[in-house]
């Protein structure tokens, strides 16, 4: 991350993926952090992800580029601590569009373009590799418990206005995921997107995904929790 001055006090609105990844970020280059949520992390949206690393819907360019290398070294970094719940897992990307973007393969070792006999109905093409899949609700446990080593103060209470937070804080981050249009006032740009998560045991033993995003009957992602 950026050097900043230090320490900063900064207070954090959020315990999803996206405020504890920032409150640990911070607190371990030496800033003072506080976390605000009114859920605990299992609670959170975060905790009900199907998480791939994946750029789903992100723009093709150089500074996606950087971000998918990174997170990918990361993520490699953190299946090798059983804790964190990271797993990597080999699996395949439906294509069903001429123009599929396959950009995020020049950085998985082992990415190929699938046999087209082994493509489902209606698909054109697919690519296979192996990357991190993450199982969130026990990864969320892993940076809520790096946050109170590095000395991250958890408040639970509901937050009606950034306002209130920022006597004695040097900068607040909103991680409030559908409530920070509202927290924001004029945020237009948040808004609500339909899908739906099912959960089944996995009798079958299977360990592979696969992505279908184009699918007709709607966006189909899959894969199994580990071990």
């Amino acid at each position: 991350m950026p050097e900043l001055p230090s320490p900063l006090n900064v207070t954090v609105i959020g315990s999803g993926v996206i405020g504890l990844s920032t409150a640990h970020e911070l607190a371990s280059h030496g800033h003072k952090v506080r976390v605000i949520s009114d859920q605990e992390p299992p609670q959170t949206v975060s905790a009900i992800a199907a998480a791939i690393w994946f750029p789903y819907h992100s723009e093709n360019s150089p500074a996606a580029d950087v971000l998918l290398a990174r997170t990918l070294a990361r993520f490699k970094a953190l299946s090798l601590i059983p804790e964190t719940g990271v797993d990597l897992r080999f699996g395949m990307d439906i294509e069903r569009r001429a123009d599929a973007d396959r950009s995020w393969a020049k950085h998985v070792a082992d990415s190929e373009v699938v046999d087209a006999a082994l493509l489902p109905e209606g698909a054109l093409s697919a690519t296979s590799g192996t990357v991190p899949v993450i199982t969130m609700p026990t990864y969320l446990s892993w940076p809520q418990d790096q946050c109170q080593r590095h000395g991250v103060e958890f408040e639970q209470r509901t937050v009606n206005a950034i306002g209130d937070l920022r006597a004695g804080a040097d900068a607040v981050v909103l991680a409030g995921g559908m409530r920070s249009a509202e927290l924001l006032g004029d945020d237009h740009s948040v808004y609500p997107i339909r899908g739906q998560v099912i959960r089944l045991a996995n009798s079958a033993g299977l360990r592979n995904w696969l992505s279908d995003d184009d699918h007709p009957g709607g966006r189909l992602l899959h894969h199994s929790a580990p071990r």
